[in-house]
């Protein structure tokens, strides 16, 4: 591991049991160029009080800063070109890295038009988390890091929806970031109405599973042999919640 990736995931949070001498942090107030000088020990506290706006800077070697970066909000995808095109590229890095989280597979989502995924911003309520840097150079960029989306049935079913498409990026795990996507999911649920929010997990992803129970999340029927992709099968776990159990401030980080 270079230094430069060693400084990123130390103040991202990925590497807590390790103790770095002296690391350059970002100061969290506002983003700016202005760096102080902290102890291994210190850095893990700012960490911890801002765990849900971290922003850190990435070094090269030479301990030139190279990028500040920041984590948005959950924020709503609608159907412009950008969101298409973001949400389809993390996407498929999730089919791609984790094709088991999913109930398709990447050869059929990378054949799918800009259009199609407009359609699929569209027909959905879909949410994101996107960390956003700039460059020395001033340059900005943003990139997604978790994403989740809310489809409401139709006609006889409008009163459920379906939970899916929750993905992370492994780098961003354990920052309670699948948990404010899916509450903000769920509050949207709760103020369209819904009754009933039901989704599918893999039978053998015993965190997550656990992770929904938490919400309020009812297991359900198992579905055997649920998917095959790429000549492997998975099996499927019903859940569901009923909305009139659902309490907001206790699921609430």
């Amino acid at each position: 591991m270079s230094p430069a990736e060693r400084e990123r995931r130390i103040f991202s949070g990925a590497l807590k049991d390790e103790k770095p001498n002296i690391k350059r942090i970002i100061d969290p107030s506002e983003l700016t160029d202005q760096i102080f000088s902290m102890e291994g020990q210190d850095i893990q506290k700012l960490s911890d009080e801002i765990r849900d706006k971290i922003l850190w800077g990435v070094y090269n070697d030479y301990g030139t800063l190279l990028k500040v970066s920041e984590m948005r909000d959950v924020e709503h995808l609608d159907d412009s070109d950008e969101n298409a095109q973001s949400f389809k590229t993390f996407y498929l890095k999730g089919l791609r890295e984790e094709p088991s989280a999913f109930g398709s597979s990447y050869d059929i989502e990378s054949k799918k038009t800009p259009e199609e995924m407009k359609a699929l911003l569209r027909e959905s309520h879909v949410v994101g988390v996107k960390y956003s840097f700039a460059t020395p150079s001033g340059n900005q960029k943003e990139n997604l890091v978790g994403m989740g989306a809310l489809k409401r049935g139709e006609g006889v079913q409008s009163h459920i929806a379906n939970l899916g498409k929750v993905y992370v990026h492994p780098a961003h795990r354990k920052r309670w970031l699948a948990h404010n996507i899916v509450t903000h999911l769920l509050d949207k649920a709760l103020e369209d109405g819904i009754e009933q929010v039901h989704l599918v997990v893999t039978a053998s992803n015993v965190f997550a599973i656990e992770f929904y129970k938490k919400l309020g999340f009812i297991p359900g029927k198992m579905h055997y042999k649920a998917v095959k992709i790429e000549d492997e099968y998975y099996d499927w776990l019903h859940m569901e919640l009923s909305m009139h159990d659902y309490k907001p401030e206790q699921t609430k980080k």
